[in-house]
């Protein structure tokens, strides 16, 4: 049996591996890159087309209120208000009934909670990247050593 020490030296220690394999995706605007980053994650979190409008629409307006708003729970709280659900209605042509369906399968899916959408679902964008967002998979083959 592991001790604990090697548990935590093997959890990181893809820190010190570079990646394999790298797919550059280049978005040219805002709603691209929000949709692409749906797409990817859609293996993963099962999101159905329309699922993946709204939440490519849902991050795009988290995104645009994070460039106002540095607390990410006033974001969250605002991102659910009347005004902004409005502009998603708008912008993935829905109407109210089908955006509370379809907010009910994200919610019964896990990727919507209570306090707003899962962390790890959020890209993390920064200028400080050069417009740049990296998204790491990480693969463990048991049977490889």
């Amino acid at each position: 049996m592991e001790n604990d020490s090697q548990l935590k030296k093997e959890k990181w220690s893809w820190l010190n591996h570079k990646p394999d394999n790298m797919i550059n995706i280049n978005c040219s605007e805002e709603d691209n890159f929000f949709k692409w980053w749906c797409i990817i994650m859609t293996p993963i979190i099962k999101l159905t087309p329309r699922e993946i409008d709204l939440m490519a629409c849902l991050l795009k307006q988290r995104f645009e209120l994070s460039k106002k708003i540095p607390d990410a729970t006033l974001i969250d709280s605002l991102l659910m208000n009347h005004d902004t659900r409005q502009k998603i209605l708008d912008e993935c042509k829905i109407s109210l009934e089908h955006f509370y369906v379809l907010m009910s399968n994200l919610r019964n899916k896990g990727i919507i909670t209570e306090s707003g959408i899962r962390s790890e679902l959020i890209p993390q964008i920064s200028k400080d990247n050069n417009g740049y967002c990296q998204l790491l998979f990480l693969f463990k083959d048991s049977f490889i050593k």
